[in-house]
């Protein structure tokens, strides 16, 4: 596959990623920045750095003078195998106007509404454990201030010192659900502990670095396509939005690939720029426009088609940083795509096994 050439402008879709329980006291109800502790029993941030264990993610979504919150807090491996899909969920959920907004529940996951204060549960398998993702439903105030009261809450539970409003815009990505702007946060951190939800079926953490063991059950058969895994990538179980997965590394140096495939008649899926400024948000760069696009996206020959490969990394300031590469090219009406996400040693040190597995790809005939 020759990677370094003009780009392409190709169909895309974008990975994607949300979010385990809060309870609803977790969410602020008042206007006013919180202090550094406050009565709803989020700790004061050490002054002594935690080594990162968990990682939240959480999704917000603006519907009239309410707001919908999807957050998920748990392992950081857990959290970090199922994050495409998390992100993939909230923005594949349905607003219309100031109505609260209705999903379809992915393959694999349940939904638990036994919980009070909460507008649902779902738990989700993720390496072997299960997580939860709460759904809860407040007044919301379309005001920064707002916003970052909410943002520096979350930053205490997971034992983050809070931020100002200088530091308000890069602390979040906008998505774009339908018409609808929500947002989206992804913290890592060491949890407080009182805001951690309990997993499903018992009440204590899961071990937190627990290694993926090898995959004792082979890649799914039946894919329109052969492929050479690298050396030391583990098979994951496929799910809902993903046709097959892979993880290399362990505990917090895993990343985790993906396939995944879409229908090329979806505009926003479809979108080259939409899916790299995608890609751009989860490693924390800003936005490009058409106009840059070219100086992003490289050509790329997947299967004997032409497709665009793009290397996408956290700001050098940002610790710890992340990174991406991704794949895609269109075969028949699908778009497939092929990412591999997660820290950024351990995605810049596979370049070579990832190119190396888009070279092995091979497509049934058309």
């Amino acid at each position: 596959m020759a990677m370094p050439r003009p780009a392409i402008a190709f169909y895309l879709f974008a990975a994607l990623t949300l979010c385990v329980g809060c309870r609803p006291a977790d969410e602020i109800r008042s206007y006013s920045v919180p202090k550094e502790k406050s009565r709803g029993g989020v700790a004061k941030p050490s002054s002594e750095p935690a080594t990162p264990s968990d990682r939240m993610l959480v999704g917000v979504i603006p519907h009239g003078d309410q707001a919908t919150f999807v957050k998920l807090v748990g392992p950081i491996p857990q959290v970090s195998a199922i994050e495409g899909e998390v992100k993939m969920f909230v923005e594949s959920l349905t607003v219309s106007g100031d109505e609260p907004p209705v999903w379809e529940l992915p393959a694999g996951w349940r939904e638990d509404n036994t919980k009070e204060m909460r507008r649902s549960t779902l738990l989700i398998p993720a390496n072997g454990e299960t997580l939860e993702i709460a759904i809860t439903q407040l007044p919301w105030q379309r005001t920064d201030d707002f916003l970052l009261a909410n943002i520096n809450r979350w930053r205490g539970q997971i034992g983050l010192p809070p931020i100002g409003r200088e530091q308000l815009k890069g602390s979040f990505e906008k998505i774009k659900i339908g018409d609808t702007e929500a947002f989206w946060l992804d913290l890592t951190g060491k949890s407080s502990g009182g805001s951690m939800p309990p997993f499903a079926g018992g009440g204590a953490t899961p071990p937190l670095a627990k290694p993926v063991p090898p995959a004792s059950e082979p890649v799914p058969p039946g894919l329109p396509f052969t492929q050479e895994v690298p050396a030391g990538w583990r098979a994951t179980p496929a799910t809902q939005f993903r046709t097959i997965g892979f993880a290399v590394g362990e505990g917090p140096t895993e990343a985790v690939a993906t396939v995944t495939s879409f229908s090329a008649e979806k505009p926003q899926m479809a979108s080259p720029l939409a899916n790299i400024n995608r890609w751009r948000g989860e490693v924390g760069q800003p936005p490009i426009d058409e106009s840059e696009l070219a100086k992003i996206a490289q050509q790329a020959t997947i299967s004997g088609k032409a497709g665009i490969f793009v290397e996408m990394e956290s700001p050098a300031d940002q610790q710890p940083g992340k990174a991406t590469l991704a794949a895609m090219t269109q075969r028949g009406d699908l778009v497939w795509f092929f990412k591999l996400h997660g820290p950024r040693e351990t995605v810049l040190g596979q370049r070579e096994p990832f190119q190396a597995w888009l070279d092995s790809i091979q497509f049934e005939k058309e």
